[in-house]
């Protein structure tokens, strides 16, 4: 009966349910000790020094809470690491104390190795967040943020026997704290999550095979909260983590192929996101191209779009976004236009047709033709007719013989508008371009004549002082 009573003291000691105790043992020693004075021989006690008990039994008191709040408070995360908090049910100490150590700790030290993104491992027992509701979402939620973290994992160890057991049980679930997504990614998401949770979701094992399910529940846990995070950094158009994350996710799965890991099911899971990863750095440096004009970037455009085809070969966006390179980089114009009759077989939508038109005049064809396929661009919408413009001028800053460009130039500045530019680029062409035959030549005049710039001048449009195409 003591031993029982001892037990409970000892688990209920600083913590929150302990304070009515602690309250009613601090009384008693108040009144044990002034009543131990009181009877010794000459002692008087005065009423100041009652007060004076009192006030130590008090701070006594605010000690006691404070060093009990203290403890059960919840851990916070630093804002500089990527925090996962670890929701730890057991059936006793000793099962917490060898979740922590052997999951928890083991799941922090995998994971420093990594340089770019710092991620920190944080623990409570589950009865420390008793008042939040771990079923509903919204309370995940609220303990997430007041814990700095972004993904929870909730853990529930028992044992058949908890004072000497050798069959345990191991279940792990967890939820992930994410930016505003779209119906469509959010399924996606969850499905995802439903697929790396499914090995470890309920695990029954004997004693001596602890060790190697709790290895296990480690790496599985580390790829989930590698993906996850790659995931998340995908969401926030970070292709570069995206990628950093992924790539370690996917090194995890192939050094346990032969395990327990659904190899071929978590590889092609990894791969579709490294798809996207590789895909959106492409983009983000196509956009840093475009803004700064840097080789540098159209390297880096190049080597992601390889890195993406490797996965899913011969997608619409690889061979648009090669045929971009191939001329704006290594001057390939051949094997661009290639390119873009896979598009075109492809036939995913009808943005081809303006690198058709374009490929024709860097490819020097007749003035004729290249009219002719802009013209029939232009039937469909294109989203920034400036950002074809700003190519072709890129193009012809390296490469000022291709002549033919400038009627390219000339036909898109005449469809949005600007007559300067486009008179100037017309009498470039005109000026520098072979015979043209007399249809040719009319087409050519009607535009010229049609372009009004309302500028009163010598005429002389090469050389205008309110461009600088010339």
């Amino acid at each position: 009966m003591e031993s029982k009573l001892a037990d409970r003291l000892e688990k209920a000691w600083l913590k929150p349910k302990s304070l009515p105790i602690a309250f009613a043992l601090i009384v008693i020693a108040y009144f044990g000790l002034v009543s131990v004075l009181s009877a010794l021989d000459g002692v008087t006690l005065t009423k100041e020094d009652y007060h004076m008990w009192a006030i130590v039994a008090f701070v006594a008191w605010c000690l006691y809470v404070g060093v009990c709040l203290f403890k059960c408070r919840l851990p916070r995360a630093k804002k500089n690491c990527v925090a996962v908090l670890f929701c730890i049910e057991a059936e006793s100490e000793k099962l917490f104390a060898t979740a922590r150590s052997k999951l928890v700790s083991n799941f922090q030290s995998s994971l420093e190795h990594n340089a770019k993104i710092r991620f920190k491992a944080l623990c409570v027992p589950k009865e420390r967040v008793a008042k939040y509701d771990l079923k509903q979402d919204k309370d995940c939620l609220k303990l997430l943020c007041k814990t700095h973290s972004v993904l929870l994992v909730q853990v529930r160890y028992t044992a058949d026997d908890v004072d000497d057991s050798g069959n345990f049980k191991l279940a792990v679930c967890y939820g992930v704290r994410h930016p505003e997504i779209d119906e469509d990614v959010e399924k996606v998401l969850s499905n995802d999550m439903a697929q790396l949770g499914a090995p470890i979701r309920s695990q029954r094992f004997e004693k001596k095979n602890a060790i190697d399910v709790f290895d296990f529940t480690t790496q599985a846990l580390v790829f989930a909260c590698q993906y996850i995070m790659g995931f998340a950094v995908l969401l926030a158009r970070d292709g570069q983590n995206a990628v950093t994350l992924l790539l370690q996710a996917r090194k995890i799965v192939e050094m346990n192929e032969g395990g327990y890991f659904d190899v071929g099911n978590l590889l092609q899971l990894v791969d579709d996101r490294l798809f996207w990863a590789y895909s959106l750095s492409a983009v983000i440096s196509l956009r840093n191209f475009q803004s700064e004009h840097s080789i540098a970037h159209l390297q880096s455009m190049d080597e992601n779009l390889e890195l993406s085809n490797r996965i899913h070969p011969d997608t619409y966006a690889y061979y648009t976004g090669k045929a971009y390179v191939l001329v704006a980089l290594y001057k390939d114009g051949q094997t661009a236009k290639k390119c873009i009759e896979r598009c075109k077989e492809i036939n995913q939508n009808s943005d081809w047709l303006y690198s058709e038109a374009f490929l024709s005049a860097y490819l020097g064809k007749k003035a004729g033709i290249v009219m002719s396929k802009y013209m029939r661009a232009f039937t469909e919408p294109y989203p920034n007719l400036v950002e074809l413009l700003d190519y072709i001028e890129f193009v012809l800053e390296r490469e000022p013989d291709k002549i033919t460009l400038h009627l390219a130039a000339a036909m898109i500045y005449s469809k949005t508008g600007d007559s300067i530019l486009t008179r100037q680029h017309l009498a470039i062409y005109l000026k520098n371009a072979p015979q043209l035959d007399r249809r040719t030549s009319e087409k050519i005049d009607n535009l010229m004549q049609s372009t009004v710039c309302d500028i009163e001048c010598s005429q002389n449009c090469i050389n205008c002082s309110h461009s600088e195409a010339g």
